[in-house]
Order: C-alpha cells, then structure tokens, then sequence
C-alpha cells in the first residue's frame, strides 16, 4: 500500500495539487539548519527527500548520530512542526516512532515514554493501520498532525540528536608537565558539527589542557583517532583522525601537529578506488625504519562487506601492506 493510500484520501489529494515540478523532484530542495530547541537542549534538522523510506531515514539519523526526532510536550510539536513547514516538499515527513514491535503498541526509537505516552499529537482516527509514524504537510487543517503509515517512500524526516556524538579516546603523553598523561577524546560537536579533538589532564580534577583540533565539519562521524610519532621535524605528537571523504567516496586520514590546529601536516587517501567503507583506525610501529609510525585504516567493501586492511606509512602515506578477512 503506497503513502497516498496509507495516509488517506485528504492527503492524496493535496498531493496531486502540489506543482508538477516538485512533484518530480526538480525543485532544489532545502533542509533546514540544525537548530537548537531550549526545552530540551537538543538540536534538530529537517532532510527534504521524497524518495526516503521510514525505515532508511531512521539509518540516516543514526549515521549522523542522530535518531528520528520524538515529540513528547506541545512545546517540542510546535518546534518540530516550524521545522516541517518550512520545506518546499508537501506530504509526510518521518518522525520517530513505530508499532513493529507489537501492532498497536507504538514506541519512540529512543525507549523514551516506554511506560506510556503522556503526549500525543494523532489526527482524528489515527493511528489506523499502519506501523510508521508521520508528520504531515499538505496545506489544510491536518498540517502538524501525526499520521500512521506503511513504509512507502515519504517527503523527507526530521533527526534529533540528544547529545555530541563520541567516537573514540586515545592516550597522549604529558603536555603540560605535570608528570600525568592526557585523554585525547574525538566527537562531532553537535552545535558546530566540527569533528574535535580535546585532551583533558588525568590527573583530578581532570582539567582540559588547553589543546583543541578541530578536521572535518559534517555530521557523518569519523571512525576514529591516534596519536602518532612526529613527522614534521619539531618534536611535536601528531594526532590523525580517519573520516570519509564524501566528494572522493575514499576513506581519509588527517594528521595536525597537536600543538597547531591551523592546517593539516598530512591527508592520506586509504582505499583509493572509491569502494570501502572505513571502520577504524589503527597505529603500528615503525615497519620501514624511517622514524614514522604506520596507520592501518580498516574498511568494509561497500557491495560484499567483506573487511580488507591497509598499512600506510605516517610520513609518506606510501602503502605498505594490505590484507583481506
């Protein structure tokens, strides 16, 4: 059963009414800004895509470690419906909850309110006969209201991210001379979406330390950090960070003096045929004697999921093993 039919004759017909050109996909879409909602101290941020299922959108969110957004008081309904109605899209826009679990039982993906909803937002009748929840915007007296659909493709779907995505820790020897190590912790800062390297003094109370990197800025988390030996001559620890270039489809990694954040030292492409996923990032010892560490970047192919490695040099970037699992 498609959406049209799902989500009931009122809307079909909207549907049908709205200009051919976005129908078809021609009109530039245009996803909100991720913006803050003070009630809650969460940020949020609608994707206009109308060929999206539930189900995918919900993996869209959790790959920017972010989930469909849940609605849960009148106050966060009025701010998610303010992010809805400013798309160019009419239809059905993905909210977080489903009936999958048990049919009539809906839940939030979050597990929020898994006593009871206190809150809801249905039109009248809903939810019918479909497991999936969304918003709905077509022009008349049922815009905001929630809807119970199949998992046909939507109009788009709002995320919400709860808190800055963490990735990964690692140990850095003492820079501040007070005989303790560092922590070295990379997470998206989900205010900026910088990708950010931090490093905090172990000893309590535990006091930043005043070194702060920053790579990427997108909400696809990188996959991981390390601290390697200084390649550039000045004494200094470097620190890499493996992400995903998006416009090359290649894995990434890019290395900054810790003591300098203004450019890269080094980027290395890992996989340079555009056909794995990264999963992590690894640091070996010098394998080639020439002072550096090496960088294992390991990733999925992309169609067979299978995992392969490879080594690369820290201060070349020239490849030095490969392996498949």
């Amino acid at each position: 059963m498609g959406l049209c039919a799902a989500f009931g004759a009122d809307a079909a017909d909207s549907y049908a009414a709205f200009p051919e050109s976005a129908a078809n996909g021609v009109t530039p879409y245009a996803d909100s800004l991720k913006t803050l909602w003070p009630g809650n101290g969460h940020y949020y941020k609608r994707y206009d895509n109308q060929t999206i299922t539930w189900t995918d959108a919900q993996k869209a969110c959790q790959a920017l470690g972010a989930n469909l957004a849940t609605i849960t008081s009148d106050g966060e309904q009025s701010f998610v419906w303010g992010l809805v109605s400013g798309s160019p899209l009419r239809g059905w826009f993905a909210i977080g909850a489903n009936d999958i679990a048990v049919h009539g039982a809906w839940q939030w993906v979050t597990g929020e309110a898994s006593g009871g909803w206190t809150y809801s937002h249905w039109w009248n009748g809903e939810p019918s006969s479909g497991d999936y929840m969304a918003m709905q915007f077509v022009g008349d007296g049922t815009d905001g209201y929630w809807f119970s659909g199949d998992n046909s493709p939507s109009h788009g779907y709002v995320c919400e991210w709860s808190t800055n995505t963490y990735i990964g820790t690692a140990a850095v020897p003492d820079q501040n001379a007070n005989n303790y190590p560092e922590d070295a912790i990379l997470y998206v800062d989900f205010t900026t979406s910088l990708h950010t390297v931090i490093l905090k003094d172990r000893k309590s109370p535990h006091a930043a330390v005043g070194i702060k990197l920053t790579y990427a800025q997108n909400d696809i988390p990188p996959k991981g950090l390390a601290v390697i030996a200084d390649t550039n001559g000045n004494g200094k620890l470097e620190i890499a960070v493996l992400d995903q270039n998006y416009s090359t489809n290649m894995p990434i990694v890019r290395v900054k003096d810790i003591s300098n954040n203004a450019a890269y030292i080094h980027s290395f492409q890992f996989f340079t045929d555009g056909n794995y996923r990264p999963v992590s990032l690894a640091v070996e010892p010098d394998a080639n004697a020439n002072g550096s560490n090496e960088l294992t970047v390991t990733a999925l192919h992309k169609d067979t999921g299978k995992a392969y490695t490879e080594t690369r040099d820290s201060k070349t970037g020239g490849l030095l093993y490969t392996n498949a699992f």
